[in-house]
């Protein structure tokens, strides 16, 4: 006879079932792995866990924000290369013509240092882009100081570390819209998978495989279980 599963799962906020779900797959795997039956619902269950679980942030971010660290670095060298380059020229006597056109691109770039490449990254990329309007309108000092590849540097490396950025918000802001269209496809299988589970004897692998579901059971008081760990990617 067809049995409505024990387990409530609509008690529960679905990352503690994502969580619940990926322990109780794991379970399966190492308890019914010669079982044909339970290894079709593991591959049934698990591409939709997965899928659930970098929703909830376990998409792997890291490339990206490696990606973004990188650009912090470059566009910080561009900075103080111009920086550096300008500070050069003004000690050198031998560009002495060149020294007023360099102080001037210098109160620009530096006036009180370079300590604003340590601000955070929005306020680091207003200076920035600042500094390169300035720059926009003054064409015959940068031409005096023979400065225009290192200010070209400033603005590739700045409009890299903008679509590295960009990159990684578009990343981060679709896992919302994962969720959205997984849950229900992840709602129905997980609820099967269950039912058929407890519809085998009631023997210590079935209470093993269950366990991490059963302790999502709600305390006497009513409140939820306590919060999952992130899920697994």
């Amino acid at each position: 006879m067809f049995r409505m599963s024990k387990i409530r799962t609509s008690y529960y906020s679905r990352r503690d079932k994502v969580v619940a779900a990926q322990e109780m797959l794991r379970r399966m795997k190492e308890t019914w792995a010669d079982d044909p039956v339970m290894m079709h619902l593991v591959t049934m269950l698990e591409p939709v866990v997965l899928r659930m679980a970098e929703g909830f942030g376990g998409v792997d971010t890291r490339a990206a924000t490696e990606a973004v660290v990188l650009a912090e670095q470059g566009r910080d060298s561009a900075d103080q290369a111009l920086y550096y380059y300008l500070r050069a020229l003004g000690l050198s006597s031998a560009h002495s013509d060149a020294w007023d056109a360099a102080a001037q691109l210098q109160d620009v770039l530096a006036p009180d240092g370079l300590n604003w490449i340590h601000f955070s990254h929005a306020a680091q990329t207003l200076r920035t882009q600042e500094i390169l309007a300035r720059f926009s309108e003054m064409g015959p000092q940068i031409e005096k100081c023979q400065a225009r590849v290192f200010v070209d540097q400033m603005s590739s490396a700045q409009a890299t570390f903008e679509q590295k950025i960009t990159e990684r918000g578009g990343l981060v802001a679709e896992k919302p819209e994962v969720l959205a269209k997984v849950a229900p496809e992840f709602e129905r299988t997980l609820r099967a998978t269950l039912m058929l589970i407890e519809q085998r004897p009631d023997d210590t692998a079935r209470a093993f495989v269950l366990e991490p579901f059963f302790r999502l059971q709600r305390p006497s008081g009513g409140s939820p279980a306590g919060p999952a760990p992130a899920p697994q990617v």
